[in-house]
């Protein structure tokens, strides 16, 4: 203040005992702050440490004598560091929420991503099981109208012997009527002779009417259950009757491509079969014998193979970043390129939609990712975090959602959560150690089947997770890679060196 209000200060009742000092003189905040409350006239230099205040050399001998203390300047330091400290926690700790609530963010978003794919799923289930109860529900008219067809005809049938029978009757009343009024014998016998000619065979009544206790008893509304279940149209629905049993090798032959080779359902009982070493894919039927032969129509020979309903057929290459679409018409179309990474195996989900296996290597190091393709526009959603996977081979998606995928590199095979994070893994089953598992798929008792390379089996997994061997060395199986089941819930094994196997496992209970 300036000296005249230093002097009105000074002269105040209300101010005249506090003490002016020079600006420059004035203690900074971390050098002390202020003078004693206690003594005014004395400046803060010290802090108890018992009280937990700030103290001045005459607070010693009083109040605070024997006490512990520290120099304040000291004080404030260590107080500073503390106070920086615990910024610097909070300051990353906020770095951590933030980085939570943008990863629950994008798991939410992923999240309901997956909601919508499963309700969409259900929907389509849902029409394709509105679409087979009105096909049935036909049908089941259409042989009541072929049936109600079948019986107009016997009734109008019967009617028009009726109808004569009446004719015959009537004339042959009449003719009873004139030998009753005859009035000579001979005359008599004549007419009764005449009338016995009219006579015709009784009918029997099961002939007169309709037989409807021929209608079947399942055209009601309450039948329409029963006709869902015995119909063979394709449901996603598991096959609560299908049981695994004594596995028997049905069929065995040689590939028609030399390599390693790559195969896929085919229906009617037939497969298409692609190799590492050839540009052709063949269709093979159950007796290893050639079907149909489509040469030269890929440019990069055959990693993977998996068929559309539409008939399409979808590779990927040995050596190659993309993924390609062979149509009917042998004219090839790349669905997407996924560089930097290699393509490896394929699978259709229900929906037809492509799960896809991905892998590069960084030094020597692999690293992998697996996508699910819309097949479509080639839009593609990546399944779980890149850290899950070394070198992923196969997966298959799970009707809860969820997906369940081998990795070679990390020799173990997991089940992932709809969200993709992991559910379950599978390590070393049955205490096989190396386990290189290879090859899945999925068949319509809901198992899950998988190959083992290194020890030469395939794995039974069922819905409680639980692992069996299905078939080994005494099937004498050999490095088997791929798998595929047929219609008719058989097993195709397709091995490292060429040969293929066909075993029929599942029993009908």
């Amino acid at each position: 203040m300036c000296p005249t209000c230093k002097a009105i200060h000074n002269k105040a009742r209300a101010t005249r005992d506090h003490q002016v000092v020079l600006r420059e003189e004035r203690c900074t905040e971390d050098q002390g702050s202020t003078f004693c409350k206690k003594h005014p006239d004395q400046k803060i230099s010290l802090h108890c440490n018992t009280c937990n205040v700030p103290v001045c050399t005459k607070c010693i001998a009083g109040t605070h004598n024997s006490h512990k203390f520290s120099d304040i300047s000291q004080f404030h330091q260590n107080l500073k560091r503390e106070i920086e400290d615990s910024k610097r926690k909070m300051e990353k700790r906020m770095k951590e929420v933030n980085g939570l609530i943008q990863n629950g963010v994008q798991n939410w978003e992923d999240y309901e991503k997956k909601v919508n794919r499963i309700e969409s799923s259900i929907s389509h289930d849902a029409k394709t099981l509105y679409s087979l109860v009105d096909k049935l529900t036909q049908k089941r008219k259409d042989d009541l109208n072929s049936i109600k067809h079948q019986d107009r005809v016997t009734w109008e049938t019967a009617k028009g012997r009726l109808d004569g029978e009446k004719t015959k009757l009537s004339r042959s009343l009449v003719q009873h009527d004139k030998c009753m009024s005859s009035t000579t014998a001979i005359c008599m016998a004549e007419l009764l002779k005449e009338s016995q000619v009219l006579r015709c065979k009784r009918l029997d009544p099961i002939e007169i009417l309709p037989p409807f206790y021929q209608t079947p008893s399942n055209t009601s509304v309450e039948g329409i259950g029963e006709i869902i279940k015995q119909s063979k149209v394709p449901t996603t629905l598991h096959s609560n009757n299908l049981k695994v049993g004594t596995p028997k090798v049905i069929s065995s032959f040689n590939s028609t491509l030399k390599g390693y080779p790559s195969i896929c359902y085919a229906g009617n009982g037939q497969v298409f079969l692609g190799s590492d070493q050839f540009n052709d894919i063949h269709t093979v039927n159950s007796k290893g014998k050639i079907v149909h032969k489509r040469k030269d129509v890929l440019t990069n020979k055959c990693h993977s193979l998996v068929a559309t309903h539409s008939g399409d057929i979808v590779v990927s290459p040995e050596e190659g970043n993309c993924i390609n679409i062979l149509g009917r018409n042998n004219k090839l179309t790349t669905l997407f390129d996924a560089s930097p990474y290699e393509t490896r195996s394929l699978t259709l989900t229900e929906k037809q939609e492509i799960l896809v296996c991905l892998r590069k290597y960084v030094d020597v190091r692999s690293e992998g990712r697996v996508v699910l393709c819309d097949g479509i526009g080639g839009n593609q959603e990546r399944i779980g975090s890149d850290e899950l996977y070394e070198y992923p081979i196969q997966a298959v998606a799970l009707q809860d959602g969820g997906f369940f995928i081998s990795d070679h590199g990390k020799q173990r095979l997991m089940v992932l959560k709809a969200d993709g994070n992991i559910r379950h893994i599978i390590q070393n089953p049955l205490g096989m150690e190396p386990f290189w598992p290879w090859g899945i798929c999925k068949d319509k008792a809901g198992n899950i089947l998988t190959t083992d390379r290194w020890n030469n089996y395939v794995y039974v997994i069922g819905k409680d997770m639980s692992v069996k061997e299905l078939v080994g060395k005494r099937e004498r199986i050999t490095e088997p890679r791929c798998l595929c089941v047929d219609d008719d819930n058989n097993l195709w094994i397709a091995q490292h060196d060429g040969e293929i196997k066909i075993v029929k496992y599942l029993d009908v209970q």
